[in-house]
């Protein structure tokens, strides 16, 4: 029988070296959650992998304390009609809301337009049809609840960051 050597941290417990990880990795999460708040560099695309060819897009003016949402997505019934350009069932939301400087949350309007046209001058309406709230949880990870005003649908999304989180990665070390 060959002895273990020493220096091996998996080999009594396979997963030792991953309780060292965490143990070495969780102060520095916490540390990153506390100071976490909204910032400008949260802007950009966001999607939940498991639901291909949805998602959002997130503008955030720090400055102003507001965030703007579009949100493409798809009717729960597919569309009839026919189009040359783009999928009937498409709908898009908005939402608008605000914020304080301190906090990971947004709640907002959720507004569907529709009326549009494709390439055309056609008037789009917009309607408010229910309510919406972001949690960042961090740079590259949030949550979207939403609740459209006549029942139709409710339910939590979890979304992961599609571009970049290095700024704001660097504007929270920044505070």
């Amino acid at each position: 029988m060959s002895k273990r050597p020493e220096t091996c941290f998996t080999c009594t417990r396979p997963g030792r070296l991953i309780l060292l990880f965490w143990a070495l990795l969780a102060p520095l999460q916490v540390a990153n959650a506390e100071d976490f708040a909204i910032n400008a560099g949260l802007s950009g695309s966001w999607a939940n992998p498991a639901i291909p060819g949805q998602g959002l897009f997130v503008d955030i003016d720090p400055a102003n304390g507001v965030v703007f949402l579009a949100w493409f997505t798809y009717g729960e019934v597919a569309a009839q009609a026919e189009s040359i350009v783009a999928y009937p069932g498409n709908r898009w939301f908005i939402a608008l809301g605000t914020f304080d400087e301190s906090s990971t949350e947004v709640s907002m309007d959720l507004i569907e337009t529709a009326g549009g046209i494709f390439d055309n001058p056609a008037t789009v309406t917009e309607q408010t049809v229910g309510n919406l709230s972001l949690n960042f949880l961090n740079c590259s990870a949030a949550e979207m609840a939403f609740v459209f005003d006549d029942g139709a649908a409710q339910g939590e999304i979890e979304l992961s960051r599609l571009t970049s989180s290095e700024v704001c990665e660097t504007l929270i070390d920044a505070n």
